[in-house]
């Protein structure tokens, strides 16, 4: 299962815990996580990164896994987010995926998933699609 954040209303120990405990009843064997502003608000993410984000990479709680023949990229763009804003890779992260993909043939399978959408969902509340790579954007 994937899960595009928003875990917790207020990234707060108690919010956590309810949904760790929702997920026992969840049939699936695995979860990938990437948070959501709300997962990140008291403590910079430290308790999302502690209980949800231990196979990250970089600072801005990334990564990627292979499942089945599809690759699959977890993407952070609520790090940096602004009030009223878009979701922000930063170059980082954007260097991260380029090596990353570079790793993989163009005829692999690939799953980006993100918090705030990467294409024109409603741009009213900033949600455009950002080219993030190059070589594999469309």
């Amino acid at each position: 299962m994937l899960h595009t954040g928003d875990l917790t209303h207020l990234a707060e120990a108690g919010e956590f815990d309810d949904l760790e405990q929702i997920l026992k009843d969840c049939k699936a064997k695995e979860v990938f996580y990437v948070p959501g502003e709300h997962d990140i608000l008291n403590d910079n993410g430290q308790t999302y990164l502690q209980r949800f984000g231990k196979k990250t990479k970089g600072s801005g709680y990334y990564y990627s896994f292979d499942h089945k023949g599809v690759h699959f990229i977890g993407l952070n763009n609520v790090k940096d987010i602004k009030e009223g804003g878009l979701g922000v890779l930063g170059s980082e992260q954007l260097e991260w995926m380029e090596d990353d993909l570079n790793a993989h043939s163009t005829s692999t399978p690939i799953v980006v998933f993100a918090h705030v959408p990467l294409w024109a969902v409603y741009p009213k509340w900033g949600w455009v699609r950002r080219k993030a790579c190059r070589r594999w954007a469309t």
